[in-house]
């Protein structure tokens, strides 16, 4: 499987079998150590199981990491807080309000310092160099990204945040990049 369809699958049935009165079980413990399994490290996960032997399993998805970031606080709700929850859930969040561009937008896999650069100063490049920044880069340009993955960040990383946190406990940093993430849309 991959993060994003095992959580999309496990939220929703989860969320469908309180509306239809079902009790849905699963071992959650078991999905936490598959996320330990996607993880790369510094707050960033791979959509699946890393294999460090292939150079694409080195970059991390943003909205992964934002459904990763939700099932983890989902997980402390029912009591399940691992050594890895404890260690990295600040991590996974500063990865993803880093992955942000500065226009609220959170492109597919986070930007490097290059393209953090290219970005500031792409109004003032030919359009050309854009191009050929994305024909190289691909999905791994800070200029690549869709709505669907913008949204899918924003609504996980919200609905994660909120699971354990009440709102006077939500760093002033974080609502600034949720209102950030919300602005892009409107």
């Amino acid at each position: 499987g991959s993060i994003p369809a095992t959580i999309l699958l496990l939220y929703a049935v989860e969320k469908t079998s309180k509306l239809i009165d079902y009790e849905f079980k699963y071992d959650i413990k078991e999905i936490v150590k598959y996320l330990e399994l996607c993880y790369l490290g510094n707050g960033k996960f791979y959509h699946d199981k890393v294999d460090k032997s292939n150079k694409s399993h080195q970059h991390h998805v943003v909205n992964t990491t934002a459904m990763s970031y939700l099932f983890l606080q989902l997980a402390k709700s029912k009591g399940v807080e691992t050594a890895f929850y404890t260690k990295e859930i600040k991590n996974i969040e500063k990865a993803i309000i880093r992955s942000q561009r500065d226009d609220g937008f959170w492109p597919y896999i986070e930007p490097n310092c290059f393209q953090r650069i290219l970005w500031k100063i792409n109004k003032l490049l030919p359009h050309i160099i854009i191009r050929f920044n994305d024909k190289i880069m691909g999905d791994k340009s800070v200029f690549f990204g869709d709505a669907i993955h913008h949204l899918v960040t924003l609504y996980y990383f919200v609905v994660g945040l909120y699971e354990n946190k009440k709102e006077k406990e939500i760093s002033s940093n974080v609502k600034k990049s949720i209102q950030k993430g919300w602005k892009f849309i409107v």
